[in-house]
């Protein structure tokens, strides 16, 4: 992972940037993460064709459209070591639309090993390796922390209108079970 951000750079992320947490039992800890999606980063520079994502990670892309028809926001596919973690952006509603981000026109094949988010937005999907997210620590994750602490599993936070806080998508992986 990449350094931690510094205080309130968070704001950065974008509204359709992606930030994860997932507690850590040994030794215990939080750990966050995030990738953005602004004019400097984003996610969709690594689209990928879903039948030939899911067939190299050995899971059923049929399942997956299914689930993202059916508008569910958030989904785990694989195992423990291996996850798929299906982020839907179209099931969150009150997304604000991206801040200038351009959609490349190019899938490429991404199996790799450890855990994957698929973002699944407009009928397009795109794979981003966990091991490619950015560290945050857990003062930079500002309401992102918050929501984690009432338990949420997903949850669009919007802009603060305080200079400080996260505005992000936010997947908590420690309530999801693949």
């Amino acid at each position: 992972m990449s350094k931690p951000l510094k205080l309130n750079a968070l704001q950065k992320v974008g509204p359709r940037g992606v930030v994860y947490h997932e507690e850590n039992t040994k030794p215990p800890v939080q750990e966050y993460g995030y990738f953005a999606d602004n004019a400097n980063e984003t996610w969709r520079k690594f689209p990928v064709n879903l039948q030939v994502f899911a067939k190299l990670r050995g899971l059923n892309a049929a399942q997956i459209t299914t689930v993202a028809s059916s508008n569910a926001p958030v989904a785990v596919f694989g195992t423990k070591t291996k996850r798929t973690i299906l982020v839907n952006l179209d099931a969150l509603k009150t997304l604000a639309p991206s801040v200038g981000a351009k959609k490349p026109t190019k899938s490429r094949a991404s199996s790799g090993k450890g855990d994957f988010f698929l973002i699944h937005e407009n009928a397009s999907y795109y794979a981003v390796a966990r091991s490619a997210f950015h560290s945050l620590s857990e003062i930079d994750a500002g309401e992102a922390k918050v929501v984690v602490n009432r338990g949420g599993v997903i949850a669009a936070i919007p802009d603060n209108v305080i200079p400080y806080g996260t505005n992000c998508v936010l997947v908590n992986l420690s309530e999801l079970e693949p």
